[in-house]
């Protein structure tokens, strides 16, 4: 039962934490290149306002944008997969272990 827990536990937190960076990340990076926030309303007022005029997508920028926002939940969900299989505890510990190399390689020359 406590593994089941420990589980659940891990789950979650791999979760949150890939989905806040991955918010960060695309959310910058779509603001950068394409100044669209896609957690605007505003932002997709436009879009809305845009494709109803008879709008159509026809530059190579427009199919960029088109294809990040169709994109970023199949990446969300394989990257937490992904991340959910990958040993956190040696995940967490590796700044650790580099340091120590890193004074052990200036204590051997």
């Amino acid at each position: 039962m406590f593994k089941k827990i420990l589980k659940f536990l891990k789950f979650i937190f791999v979760g949150v934490v890939w989905s806040y960076f991955l918010l960060a990340i695309s959310l910058f990076a779509t603001i950068k290149i394409w100044n669209f926030n896609y957690l605007s309303s505003r932002s997709w007022k436009i879009i809305n306002i845009f494709w109803n005029e008879g709008g159509s997508i026809s530059q190579p920028k427009d199919y960029g944008l088109f294809f990040t926002l169709i994109l970023l939940i199949p990446f969300w969900l394989v990257g937490w997969r992904y991340l959910y299989k990958k040993n956190i505890t040696a995940f967490l510990i590796s700044p650790i272990v580099w340091y120590n190399k890193r004074s052990l390689a200036k204590y051997d020359k």
